[in-house]
Parts: structure tokens; C-alpha cells; sequence
């Protein structure tokens, strides 16, 4: 497959996946808590505050999207080992770490003002122990890539 091949299909994930996040943040996450609350009535406290939690804890993921995109373009670009896509990758573990504490921390301070549940609490554990997993992966393919971006500079400079 050619860089620019990979680089196509990069884009048309971020691209699906990009409109899958609005559709779902701005569409199936605020019906489906107005229809929760329009059937339980005494929840609509919760409302306006999950709305708005989970509305912030969608941008980083847009921004981890954005960071995508511009890797699948320096691909394209023949220059997938690069510092800038170091950069990129770090980007994008530093996101994750940043939303994966965000929504922790937000799921506890709800609970505290008894706007959450405790089996809500542990669900948000077990995705932001995920979170982190996949940022550290994240963090070690920058390293992995820094490597050869070096490698590469080491072998330019040979020959």
C-alpha cells in the first residue's frame, strides 16, 4: 500500500469518525438526557450538568482528531518518520491523559454533589484505566518514531 493510499484511508476514518462525535455529542448525547429526564422527571437536576461535562470532555477528543488528520497528511506527504508527527503522537497522549483526568475528576465531583451514581463512578474508572492505556501506547510509538526520525537523520548525514 503507498503512503498516499494509507493516507486516504487515515483521512476517511478520521472523517467518519469525526462526524460519528458530532453526531453523537451533539445530537444522541443531549436527546437521549432530555428523553432520560423527560421520563424521570426528579433526574432534571442532572441535566444542564452532564450536558455540559460532556460537552467539554468532547473536545479533546476533536483535538486528538485534528492531530490524526495531520499525520495522515505528513504520510501522504512521504515523511511519516518525522519530528513533527513526534509531536503529533504526543499530542494526542497528552489529550488523552488530560480528558482521561477530566472525566475522573468530573465523575467524582458530580458524585459528590450527588449528581452521580456509584456504578457510574467505577464505569468512569475502567474507561479512563483504558484512556491511559492507550496514551501510554501513544506515548511509546512517539518514542518508537523519534528513534527512527533519528536513525534516519543519522543515515542522511552518511551518506
Amino acid at each position: 500500500m503507498t503512503n498516499q493510499k494509507m493516507a486516504a484511508v487515515l483521512k476517511t476514518v478520521i472523517l467518519f469518525l469525526s462526524v460519528l462525535g458530532v453526531g453523537l455529542f451533539a445530537g444522541v448525547v443531549p436527546a437521549g438526557l432530555y428523553l432520560f429526564v423527560d421520563q424521570f422527571p426528579e433526574f432534571h437536576p442532572f441535566f444542564y450538568p452532564w450536558l455540559i461535562f460532556l460537552s467539554v470532555f468532547s473536545v479533546p477528543l476533536f483535538v486528538i482528531l485534528g492531530f490524526g488528520l495531520a499525520i495522515a497528511k505528513e504520510i501522504g506527504n512521504d515523511n511519516s518518520f518525522s519530528s513533527q508527527n513526534v509531536r503529533y503522537l504526543s499530542g494526542i497522549s497528552v489529550c488523552l491523559l488530560a480528558d482521561s483526568g477530566y472525566f475522573f475528576a468530573g465523575n467524582l465531583v458530580l458524585w459528590v454533589l450527588n449528581l452521580n451514581y456509584p456504578i457510574v463512578v467505577l464505569f468512569a474508572i475502567a474507561l479512563c484505566l483504558f484512556a491511559v492505556a492507550i496514551s501510554a501506547t501513544v506515548r511509546v510509538l512517539a518514542q518508537l518514531v523519534n528513534k527512527a526520525v533519528r536513525m534516519r537523520e543519522e543515515n542522511e548525514a552518511i551518506i
